[in-house]
């Protein structure tokens, strides 16, 4: 398996994993709920594993910022920075859904040059390095080979009901009709990151993303563009830190389903 050379990946996998180790520790009866602006919430689990997550891997790149979805911002010119999830699909796991996930990435000069997402529920970790592919256990994986929409199932999570207004949340569900009229299938699993992962080795086959996060998506867009995929917002430009939406997969899905929302 190739891989970036600012990094060793044993370290960087083994960071990860014992952040997975960490969350599978904790009782989810006894969790308690710490809700946030937008209606999201964070439980102790979620607060650990970032502390854990932030303290290693500033370690592991020493002078390197964070950009954590419980920490915030912590940047002051780094030439790297590192974005974190460190429960991505925490709903899921407080209802026992085993679909949640670690997700990582390292930013340097805005682009996206190390991507990691780690199911700690199936004890899979998807790693993708910017030029180098994507893997799933150290096994190469690429995007669906599906050629038509109308077989496709579609990725669509969608915002805390905070965290967009009602006129935003009203047209992504009009998008999201007009675009169910032409495919097979829309799901929404409850985490962005694992979904994004999936589409990245063909379980499903593209995304369609609106008003998430940078922590949601950092790591599992390198995925997909590594696994042969193509990921823009709904007007053809790179994503990047100031994303508003997304979509992602193959070039020849990506194109039937461009032409629905960028109208």
């Amino acid at each position: 398996m190739k891989f970036s050379q600012v990094v060793p990946f044993e370290g960087l996998q083994k960071i990860i994993l014992h952040a997975g180790d960490l969350l599978r520790k904790f009782h989810i009866d006894s969790l308690t709920k710490s809700y946030k602006a937008g209606g999201s919430f964070a439980t102790e689990a979620d607060i650990a594993s970032e502390k854990f997550l932030i303290e290693q891997l500033q370690a592991l790149l020493p002078g390197s910022g964070i950009w954590a979805e419980e920490s915030g911002k912590q940047l002051n010119n780094n030439s790297y920075y590192w974005v974190i999830d460190p429960l991505d699909g925490t709903n899921n796991f407080v209802q026992r859904i085993p679909f949640s996930c670690v997700s990582v990435a390292l930013v340097s000069q805005e682009q996206i040059i190390i991507g990691v997402i780690y199911d700690f529920h199936r004890d899979e970790i998807f790693v993708a390095s910017r030029g180098n592919g994507a893997y799933l256990n150290g096994q190469s994986i690429h995007v669906s080979s599906k050629k038509a929409l109308q077989d496709a199932i579609i990725s669509a999570p969608i915002a805390y009901r905070g965290q967009v207004s009602a006129t935003e949340r009203r047209i992504f569900w009009n998008e999201l009709e007009d675009v169910d009229k032409q495919c097979c299938s829309i799901r929404i699993l409850g985490s962005a990151a694992l979904s994004l992962a999936y589409v990245a080795c063909g379980r499903l086959d593209i995304a369609l993303f609106d008003r998430l996060s940078w922590w949601d998506v950092a790591a599992g867009s390198l995925l997909i563009e590594e696994a042969g995929g193509t990921v823009t917002t709904f007007s053809g430009k790179p994503i990047d830190c100031g994303f508003k939406t997304l979509i992602g997969g193959p070039k020849v899905l990506y194109d039937q389903l461009f032409v629905i929302v960028s109208k």
